[in-house]
């Protein structure tokens, strides 16, 4: 116990030392405490992985520098004192020197494989989508909410807001210090921009599962909506036919909507605003290198910086993830489901001014959509057994849950907020803000507005019922 004894007289010549010993021991044992807890699943609140991956960790490597910082000012202080200071000296003939040396190796060896463990546990738990949308609840309540339902539910967050390699992976961490700061000082805005600026070219992420080299054929793509008094067992119907594209052997060029992505040419563009909804200038580039340049009449030359931006995924397909609904769309689609009663006379605009009302907080939002629906059809208990006071509950339930994923007071997320820039939907802005036939070449081409070029119109909203079977059957088998 020779090499013991003397490690720890160093230690206690120093108070810093022995501070950093104690919260070394401490959070040691903490970390492996933390750390089998939840691989056994034993805690599920998102900060107890802060704690056994990052703060219990920090606190340890704290310590590990206090100690040797402490023996070396005690060793300093005494020598200024004019106190006699031993020298340090290694001789591996000596036995208790060997053991001493052993001993240092040992517990390098010990601290260095906790080290690796919680470095490696807390690179996972920083890569995860708890870590993403848990960790900051208020703050990311509204995207990871919207993340949970959407088609790519089952995608960890940094496949695509990072990706793979290590420059990338720095790059975000030292994002989320800055991010980490406005959460604590309350900083941050509300609601959170989309991150447009930031966000890793999209051939890096969106490409490594989505090829454009296999987009091909066309998808048939249905809307449904029951404006004009149509029913829910006889909505009007929107076909259309995508032509999604890809190489045509019998033209040998790229066709459809993704040509704007294919190897064929390189589209660029540039922006007149952040949010890229105002696009006055685009080129084209293609493979053989030719260009030709578009711009509307009146828009200003480009800069020689200017910084032309590629063309990609993201550009059209804005809000592949992070999708909010447009409350009539949604209203529609619960009746449609048999979510709401559509006996409710008058119950689609009714629905619809409980969910758009202007509320606090959720919770008043689920008080206030219940009483605008009773005060509506003059319900006075809507939890009473009667016939009318359980489809104005059953409406009043399925209006708030609308609510719930689409509208964050909180976060002053609010319906139609959040623009989705695919197609050319009457809340975006999308295809026409190149498709405009004002986007001009110098021979005087425009940026054509054919709309046959990207999708064939089957039906147009067409009650349902009497659509032609040949078209009913593209959509239902």
């Amino acid at each position: 116990m020779k090499p013991l004894r003397a490690f720890l007289e160093d230690i206690w010549a120093s108070k810093t030392s022995i501070l950093g010993a104690i919260l070394v021991t401490v959070s040691s044992i903490l970390i492996i405490i933390a750390v089998v807890q939840d691989n056994l699943g034993l805690v599920s609140s998102p900060y107890h992985g802060i704690l056994a991956y990052l703060i219990f960790p920090g606190i340890f490597v704290l310590g590990l520098v206090m100690i040797p910082l402490g023996i070396y000012y005690a060793r300093r202080k005494a020598r200024r004192l004019g106190q006699p200071v031993q020298s340090l000296v290694i001789d591996l003939n000596r036995p208790e020197h060997r053991r001493r040396i052993a001993f240092v190796l040992a517990m390098t060896f010990i601290n260095s494989v906790i080290l690796s463990v919680v470095s490696y546990e807390g690179y996972q738990y920083t890569d995860s989508t708890e870590f993403c949308g848990k960790v900051c609840h208020t703050v990311m309540q509204p995207e990871f909410v919207a993340y949970q339902r959407s088609p790519h539910a089952r995608v960890g967050c940094v496949e695509c807001h990072i990706g793979g390699g290590a420059s990338w992976y720095v790059k975000s961490k030292l994002s989320g210090l800055r991010q980490v700061w406005a959460v604590m000082t309350h900083s941050y805005s509300r609601p959170i921009p989309t991150p447009v600026q930031d966000l890793r070219p999209a051939r890096d992420t969106c490409e490594e599962c989505h090829w454009p080299q296999m987009f091909h054929g066309q998808k048939v793509a249905v809307r449904r909506s029951l404006e004009g008094g149509a029913t829910p067992d006889d909505p009007l119907v929107t076909v259309l036919l995508l032509n999604i594209g890809g190489y045509s052997a019998k033209s040998r060029r790229y066709e459809g909507i993704h040509w704007h992505v294919s190897g064929d040419a390189r589209v660029e563009y540039l922006a007149a605003d952040a949010k890229r909804t105002q696009i006055p200038r685009v080129r084209t580039i293609r493979s053989d290198g030719t260009r030709v340049e578009y711009a509307v009449a009146g828009a200003p030359p480009a800069p020689p910086n200017a910084e032309w931006r590629t063309l990609d995924c993201i550009d059209c397909h804005n809000r592949p993830t992070h999708i909010f609904e447009n409350p009539q769309r949604a209203i529609d689609t619960a009746l449609i489901d048999g979510r709401m009663d559509a006996s409710l006379p008058g119950i689609r605009e009714a629905a619809l001014n409980a969910v758009t009302a202007d509320y606090p907080s959720t919770e008043a939002a689920r008080a206030g959509i219940e009483k605008s629906l009773r005060d509506t059809y003059r319900v006075a208990d809507a939890g009473g057994g009667s016939a009318p006071a359980a489809a104005v509950r059953k409406a009043a339930e399925a209006a708030f849950q609308i609510y719930r994923v689409n509208v964050f007071p909180e976060m002053k997320v609010s319906f139609g907020l959040h623009k989705s820039h695919l197609g050319h939907q009457e809340e975006g802005y999308g295809c026409f803000r190149c498709h405009d036939d004002s986007h001009t070449a110098a021979d005087g081409k425009t940026i054509f507005q054919d709309c046959d070029q990207c999708h064939e119109l089957l039906a147009q909203e067409e009650r349902e019922k009497s659509l032609p079977p040949e078209i009913r059957q593209r959509y239902t088998h």
